[in-house]
């Protein structure tokens, strides 16, 4: 997919560039856009994805576009005094056969749901916990600085998520946009790096970090939505359409998300998986909830992004109902440091009534309630 606005979309359409409150609307849409994913993949292999590539005359080796396979293999005994379910015993898998659990019936009308956690995840007081780009939510091309605010890429498009998801209220974060291809990449001089921002929801697998924020697996729907560096596109379902400002180096983008009360799918049966810890498995811990099959859409939600402090206007609306993170993608070279507050350079307007995304370790995680549960 070029980063440049898809024939299919609505060229020449004007964002609302109004960031005041949003009144709560209707809409119908809420069938789906096409048939989802198949959540119950089992094969282990990835999805493929269309990246990107920015340039239109650099494709790259096959070594550049896709990074190794994930090969967090899940071992077998956890540590059972931890207080969260543990994997089967015997078990030894790929992270695609962890979408386990009850009988074909419930599983027919239901979507997976794996998250992995850091490892400090069930053990770090809330008081004490913050907000950072996650090292284990993140594609393996995706290399994160000492103090994970700070992350980029050596290849294609790849992404991360933050620690911690939000489901309800209006939140914000903001990001300072800076270019280390020179010093970073393996491909050699080149055009300067492009991220993608937003925000990305719970339905985008694991499996699938190795897409841009904004991606979609053909023909399904879009769980996560981004504003381009590279054409000021804002991105979602795959679809580049006409949206703000191109941005780059220096530049900051605060991204604001705005989900009204009545989440309309709850997560069913939570747990915690410990997979153990033997050499070579990079993540231990593991998220696992189940939602329906079919999404829905929260009606009255939307994104908003910034460039600067000046409002960029209404990006989306009607979102897909969910856990939504802050997530960044970037490319050969491209870095996000996210700053989650609660001091912004660019605070966003008072009237919205936003809050720092570093008060999301105040919200009760999925998984945190699972764990609650089990003890």
């Amino acid at each position: 997919m070029s980063d440049h606005p898809d024939s299919k979309s609505e060229g020449g359409i004007k964002s609302d560039k109004s960031c005041t409150p949003r009144e709560a609307h209707h809409s119908d849409q809420t069938s789906m856009l096409a048939k989802s994913e198949d959540p119950n993949n089992s094969n282990g292999q990835k999805i493929s994805h269309m990246h990107d590539d920015e340039s239109k005359n650099s494709k790259g080796s096959a070594e550049d576009e896709k990074p190794s396979s994930k090969s967090h293999r899940v071992g077998s005994k956890g540590n059972k005094r931890q207080r969260c379910a543990l994997a089967p015993e015997g078990a030894v898998t790929t992270v695609s056969e962890l979408r386990i659990g009850h009988d074909d019936k419930f599983k027919m009308n239901l979507f997976q749901v794996v998250i992995p956690l850091e490892e400090d995840a069930l053990s770090c007081p809330q008081k004490d916990a913050i907000v950072t780009w996650s090292g284990s939510d993140k594609d393996d091309a995706v290399r994160l600085s000492d103090d994970r605010l700070s992350a980029h890429c050596v290849t294609g498009y790849r992404m991360v998520r933050a620690t911690r998801g939000v489901s309800e209220g209006c939140w914000y974060f903001e990001v300072r946009v800076s270019d280390i291809s020179q010093e970073q990449c393996v491909r050699g001089p080149g055009p300067p790096g492009h991220v993608r921002l937003g925000w990305a929801s719970d339905r985008v697998r694991y499996e699938d970090l190795d897409a841009p924020v904004g991606f979609s697996v053909p023909g399904g729907p879009g769980f996560s939505y981004a504003y381009t560096s590279k054409t000021g596109s804002k991105v979602n379902e795959s679809l580049c359409r006409p949206y703000g400002d191109p941005f780059g180096a220096g530049d900051v983008i605060g991204c604001l998300l705005e989900l009204p009360p009545g989440r309309t799918q709850a997560p069913v049966d939570p747990k915690v998986l410990n997979v153990g810890g033997r050499a070579g498995f990079r993540v231990r811990y593991w998220a696992h909830y189940w939602l329906p099959k079919e999404p829905a859409r929260r009606p009255g939600s939307r994104m908003v992004f910034f460039k600067n402090g000046v409002c960029q206007g209404e990006a989306f609306a009607d979102l897909w109902d969910g856990v939504y993170y802050p997530a960044a993608s970037m490319y050969y070279g491209g870095c996000a440091t996210a700053n989650f507050g609660p001091n912004f350079q660019y605070p966003p307007p008072n009237e919205l009534g936003a809050r720092p995304m570093c008060r999301a370790v105040e919200e009760t995680q999925v998984w945190e309630q699972a764990a609650a549960a089990a003890a």
